[in-house]
């Protein structure tokens, strides 16, 4: 159960609790400028990660307390704690929600988290940037030790590069221009170049303009994702079967001929629903695929072979 919980977690979420999907709530912190600087790895180490049914578990430590971060390219916060798990201090509720399941998800802003472990040795003390939820369930259906997310007010700031073949992470600082300081892409290796609709935004939007048999859809790029899922009109969805573009495998389905400008892709593992609109999220189904290097600066995600 709490896998399908998690296909989309941090979007889910933050739909129900936020004015604005992707923006954060009032009363949420980001880091300053001279924080953001100190948490980045240095240059040229590897961060080494667990795959963990398709999400990108980093090993950490809150307060002491050991366990594990999902890297969320869906979650606008750059801290989002476990309050589960985590004994955290004062804190102020600043928005409530639910998951995908039901459960109800109050959003905490804490004024001072004692210490914070990143990436295996970036350590902080005194920090004021940190929101929480509950989610336990996370703790009993994907990973124990479940510390929270990190995600885009952390990683908005650098260009970084997940190689799950590898198991590891890379990233760079920025130039003034949002290039990357140091690269390990070929140019002769790229697949594809995305572009984000929204780029160097407030808030978070990884949409990609793609089509599918000359259908617009303009899809979310998520790593909190698990696989995938598209909301389809059902004239789309009746359209896309016939065409043979769009298959039922089990209780899954498969997308073939999805395309980006000229390169075209195929997806499994995808949930299909009937909606209003069409539209969705792409995960670990595509991502897994490539080599991605993601710069929200530029509005890019290279795909590499």
């Amino acid at each position: 159960m709490t896998r399908s919980i998690l296909i989309a977690f941090g979007s889910l979420v933050l739909l129900s609790a936020q004015p604005a999907s992707g923006q954060l709530p009032p009363g949420a912190r980001t880091p300053t400028r001279a924080e953001i600087e100190r948490t980045v790895p240095p240059i040229g180490r590897d961060v080494p990660f667990h795959l963990v049914d398709g999400f990108i578990m980093v090993e950490g430590a809150v307060n002491g307390e050991s366990g594990f971060y999902m890297l969320d390219t869906g979650s606008p916060f750059a801290l989002f704690l476990n309050n589960h798990l985590l004994t955290l201090g004062p804190s102020r509720q600043i928005a409530s929600g639910s998951a995908g399941s039901g459960q109800r998800v109050v959003v905490l802003a804490h004024e001072n988290v004692n210490s914070l472990t990143l990436w295996g040795d970036v350590r902080f003390r005194d920090v004021g940037w940190a929101q929480s939820a509950d989610f336990g369930f996370i703790e009993q259906g994907i990973v124990p030790q479940y510390l929270g997310f990190i995600g885009h007010g952390i990683l908005k700031n650098f260009e970084f590069t997940i190689d799950y073949d590898r198991s590891n992470l890379f990233f760079s600082r920025l130039d003034p221009d949002g290039d990357a300081l140091v690269s390990r892409v070929q140019p002769e290796d790229v697949h594809a170049t995305l572009t984000f609709t929204c780029r160097d935004c407030d808030g978070q939007k990884n949409q990609v303009p793609f089509r599918l048999a000359e259908i617009p859809l303009t899809l979310g790029i998520d790593t909190g994702n698990s696989g995938g899922q598209l909301t389809l009109t059902a004239r789309t969805k009746e359209a896309l079967e016939h065409s043979g573009h769009l298959t039922a495998q089990g209780e899954s389905y498969t997308l073939e001929g999805l395309k980006y400008e000229e390169v075209s892709f195929s997806v499994d593992g995808l949930r299909v629903m009937v909606g209003e609109t069409d539209g969705g999220t792409l995960g670990y189904s595509l991502l897994q695929q490539f080599k991605t290097v993601w710069n929200y600066q530029l509005g890019t995600l290279v795909l590499v072979r």
